[in-house]
């Protein structure tokens, strides 16, 4: 056979086969950032910004609105880590509340109700250390009707999103539940920062186990700063012994557990954030 063509054909059979290799890896795709079409019932599933959502239950007559749960990744972003980085996302994974049709677009509106036990337990290395910000967003709403994104009391939540720095969470404090000690893997717990809604870092402190949380700012006040300059210190830590010993007025920036009451362990508390600033 000619050897040029011979040139050719190898050349082509490399082609073809490094084609096929990032084929296999999944290389490519587009994540779905539409609304979830009509006539989905329950238990059927789509997906939307990297997450993919289950019905929970059937539409209510021509009440054009979708009730789900986020029961973990969208799958185009798991065939391809690096869709993370990109937009819609850029390393952020968003649990939404309710999302209605932006102008010019199409689809049924939805509302999560709540995350699956386990969403995000088993996350790939590399994925998880792309996700960099967890948002769960909160919708006041008049069709939400004062309901919350429910987060399970059992299991492991987001405890494979090791690779988390912030946590940004929007649900308002008086309608804060708890949560599972295990829904945010231990280094989250103590390197991460959860960011929560104006006045409410008393209710974040006080409920199981966001309480497990060291860095907490509601962005006027951070857990464990008591004297207001933006720094958790030995100086805190003096201040709020101080407070306990001499029994002083019961103020909820010393209350760092959020048990009503000003104690040795609130303290405490102050030196263990200290060492992980």
């Amino acid at each position: 056979m000619n050897k040029m063509i011979m040139n050719r054909l190898t050349m082509l059979a490399v082609t073809l086969m490094a084609s096929m290799a990032c084929f296999a890896q999944g290389k490519g795709g587009k994540l779905a950032t539409g609304l979830p079409n009509p006539g989905l019932t329950k238990g059927k599933t789509f997906y939307y910004k990297g997450v993919e959502y289950e019905l929970t239950r059937d539409p209510e007559g021509d009440v054009a609105l979708y009730y789900v749960k986020a029961i973990g990744f969208e799958k185009t972003l798991l065939d391809n880590f690096d869709l993370m980085d990109e937009e819609p996302l850029n390393n952020d994974l968003t649990i939404f509340h309710y999302e209605i049709p932006k102008q010019g677009q199409t689809g049924i509106p939805f509302i999560v109700e709540s995350v699956n036990a386990n969403a995000f337990q088993d996350v790939d290395a590399t994925l998880a250390e792309k996700i960099k910000r967890l948002i769960i967003e909160h919708s006041e709403d008049a069709r939400v009707n004062g309901a919350c994104v429910e987060l399970p009391t059992t299991g492991s939540t987001f405890a494979g999103l090791t690779g988390l720095k912030t946590i940004d969470s929007r649900i308002p404090g008086e309608s804060l539940q708890e949560i599972s000690e295990d829904t945010f893997a231990e280094n989250v717990y103590n390197k991460a920062t959860l960011i929560v809604p104006e006045g409410s870092l008393k209710a974040y402190n006080g409920t199981d186990f966001w309480s497990y949380f060291y860095k907490v700012t509601d962005g006027d006040h951070i857990k464990g700063d008591v004297d207001g300059d933006n720094k958790v210190n030995a100086w805190d830590f003096q201040l709020i012994l101080e407070a306990f010993l001499y029994n002083d007025p019961y103020d909820p920036l010393f209350d760092l557990d959020g048990d009503g009451k000003i104690t040795a362990f609130d303290a405490q508390l102050v030196l263990d954030i200290f060492k992980v600033y």
